[in-house]
């Protein structure tokens, strides 16, 4: 994993996706919500540059996707799912396998570089020293 930075949010975010979301979410209470946000999937690529924010691996077009760092599927959470600082960009096999491990998995905008290194050929993960100790427990 690498350090990113949070992208600046659109200006046309706030209407096009948060207020848009919103008012379906009071019009359509329980339900799942409508994907407002992946016409924001170009800007949010850019900014991680093309790179999957949770395994820092090359993602052709086709195959990012628009991660809600804090699962969208948590009624807790149901006031995130319109808000930009809440997305993440990441490869569509990554973010179906996080489901709702809210806080289970370091946040992109968290992680420092540096905390975890790929041993080659096997692509394990491991552990450096410069994982902070109240951090190697999640790690």
């Amino acid at each position: 994993m690498m350090r990113f930075t949070p992208p600046p949010e659109p200006t046309d975010f706030e209407k096009q996706v948060r207020k848009a979301g919103n008012n379906w979410l009071v019009k359509n209470p329980g339900k799942e919500a409508k994907d407002f946000w992946s016409s924001f999937k170009p800007q949010l690529a850019k900014y991680f540059q093309n790179l999957c924010g949770y395994s820092v691996m090359h993602i052709p077009s086709r195959m990012g996707t628009v991660d809600h760092y804090l699962s969208k599927s948590k009624p807790e959470n149901r006031h995130l799912i319109y808000e930009w600082k809440n997305y993440r960009y990441a490869l569509q096999r990554v973010n179906s396998c996080t489901g709702i491990c809210d806080g289970q998995i370091f946040d992109p905008f968290e992680v420092e570089d540096n905390w975890f290194e790929i041993i080659l050929p096997s692509c394990q993960l491991v552990l450096t020293d410069e994982v902070p100790s109240r951090e190697r427990d999640r790690a």
